[in-house]
């Protein structure tokens, strides 16, 4: 038997398929840029990401990695440890993260909806300063019309939520910076 060995490798974008020859029992995925297919030997294909691991006690002696970018322009890059080793990995694998930045402008009374999702991902928090020298900033939860705070002038908002809510502008025109941090699938 032997150890588990560390490996990484990179499927192009333009390549799709990559065969790996390696041989083992076990196999971890530390790290992958993206969500992927694998296949052990001839094997079926499987959906797999970072975090995920897999024993076969069949062994195998070959994996094939599928990059699934339609567009063909984005690398996969596969961060894995296989071998023959009787220790499981388990790993904390922290989601990956990508930051979106607004400016919102509102007159007296008006209202913005700010998603909860962006781009089929879910947001994992926001701040909101309101930047305006004299006017308050109204948040809003967008399900209920409930007023649940306010943003004084030259203050920050944060909170951690994937809700939809509003800003309301209630006695004068402002602007507000908006930083929100959205998962990445």
């Amino acid at each position: 038997m032997s150890a588990n060995s560390f490996h990484s490798i990179t499927v192009p974008g333009t390549q799709v398929v990559k065969h790996v020859p390696i041989t083992g029992t076990l196999f971890v995925c530390k790290e992958a840029t993206a969500r992927f297919k694998i296949q052990f030997n001839d094997g079926e294909k499987m959906d797999f990401e970072g975090g995920f691991s897999i024993r076969l006690p069949e062994g195998f002696t070959r994996v094939t990695f599928y990059n699934l970018d339609e567009t063909t322009e984005v690398d996969l890059v596969v961060d894995f440890y296989a071998g023959d080793s009787t220790v499981e990995f388990n790993y904390v694998r922290q989601p990956r993260t990508r930051t979106k930045a607004t400016e919102v402008s509102l007159g007296s009374g008006d209202a913005t909806l700010l998603r909860g999702t962006d781009e089929g991902n879910r947001r994992q928090a926001i701040t909101i300063t309101n930047t305006d020298s004299a006017n308050n900033l109204r948040i809003v939860d967008a399900a209920t019309d409930t007023a649940m705070g306010t943003v004084y002038p030259q203050s920050s908002w944060q909170w951690e939520t994937d809700a939809d809510i509003k800003l309301l502008a209630p006695s004068g025109a402002i602007t507000a910076q908006v930083g929100e941090i959205f998962y990445r699938t």
